[in-house]
């Protein structure tokens, strides 16, 4: 990523990866990258996207405009992975299909910023932007036998936020989108929406923090005989998660955090537990279990899954 700055200015072009959000246990506008489909999907693993920005900061804040250039093709890991969403009976073609050409720009306006009371302090950001959603759907191409499957790609217009409010030992926490489908008859204009709370108790045992963690998702389709969340794959469309977060605030950076999510409408949970702490000052070590409960009543993206647990461990190196 190369970038000149000048005067609370900065222009920068290349290949970035942006990360957008408030919540914890999923970020409904964080839509700028990709996420690698060959990896663990429950693993945060974005894809730098080719773009062009400016960016103008004030004292509380930023006014940024960017270009993302082109629609990457998106490859997906061979059958026997587990993560692999189609049977071994069905192909994939990684080339993305779209009824406008791929590199049309796809443009997006950010004002964020930071505002400050006696005792309450908040963080905001909208985000306005017009071009390729972040949402997709997959279709087989035409009637070719054995089916081969395409990731279809759309456009339209946008609105999100995304903001934290401390009051005390308080956080609360919103993110929302509405999308205005413009290119797709399949697609239904939709909205998005989280909320959630966390609330710390400080010096719990021999200074630790522990954070109680509450939020709610929302999801919907505005037109009728249009795709649905199941056939887009959306598993926060009614969801309550209800975890925990435990901070030892020493110098290795010591955290372990878990809960559940359970889904209100098809009656699905998904446990998990992830551990974090630094080796040293280049290494981080990471571990996380997670075990889901799927729906026997609906084709969800979980029951493609069936009942599933596992488990991960990562040691990453940072320089």
């Amino acid at each position: 990523l190369l970038g000149y700055g000048w005067d609370g200015q900065q222009f920068s072009i290349g290949r970035r990866v942006l990360f957008w959000g408030a919540l914890e246990a999923r970020h409904i506008v964080d839509g700028f990258n990709p996420q690698e489909q060959r990896n663990d999907p429950f693993v945060t693993d974005k894809i730098g996207a080719w773009s062009a920005a400016y960016a103008y900061y004030t004292q509380t804040g930023e006014l940024s405009l960017i270009v993302k250039t082109h629609e990457e093709n998106l490859p997906m890991a061979e059958a026997p992975y587990a993560y692999r969403l189609f049977p071994d009976t069905v192909s994939y073609d990684e080339a993305v299909v779209s009824e406008s050409s791929r590199d049309r720009p796809t443009l997006y306006g950010l004002w964020s910023g930071t505002a400050e009371w006696e005792e309450w302090s908040a963080d905001y950001a909208l985000i306005v932007q017009s071009g390729y959603d972040s949402q997709r759907y997959f279709a087989p191409e035409g009637a070719v036998l054995p089916p081969v499957y395409h990731q279809y790609a759309y456009r339209a217009n946008k609105i999100m936020t995304y903001d934290t409010l401390v009051a005390g030992a308080a956080l609360f926490k919103l993110e929302a989108l509405y999308a205005d489908v413009t290119d797709s008859e399949v697609v239904s204009d939709y909205y998005h929406v989280g909320l959630g709370v966390e609330y710390t108790l400080e010096q719990v045992y021999d200074g630790a923090s522990l954070g109680l963690i509450a939020e709610y998702y929302r999801y919907g389709t505005l037109q009728s005989g249009r795709l649905t969340d199941r056939d887009l794959f959306e598993v926060f469309q009614n969801d309550l998660f209800l975890g925990a977060r435990w901070s030892n605030n020493d110098a290795y950076d010591t955290a372990l955090i878990g809960g559940v999510v359970l889904d209100r409408q098809y009656g699905e949970a998904n446990y998990y537990l992830e551990f974090e702490r630094r080796l040293g000052d280049a290494y981080k070590l990471k571990a996380d279990y997670r075990y889901i409960e799927p729906s026997d009543t609906k084709m969800t993206a979980y029951a493609l899954l069936e009942r599933h647990e596992r488990v991960s461990v990562t040691l990453g190196y940072y320089f």
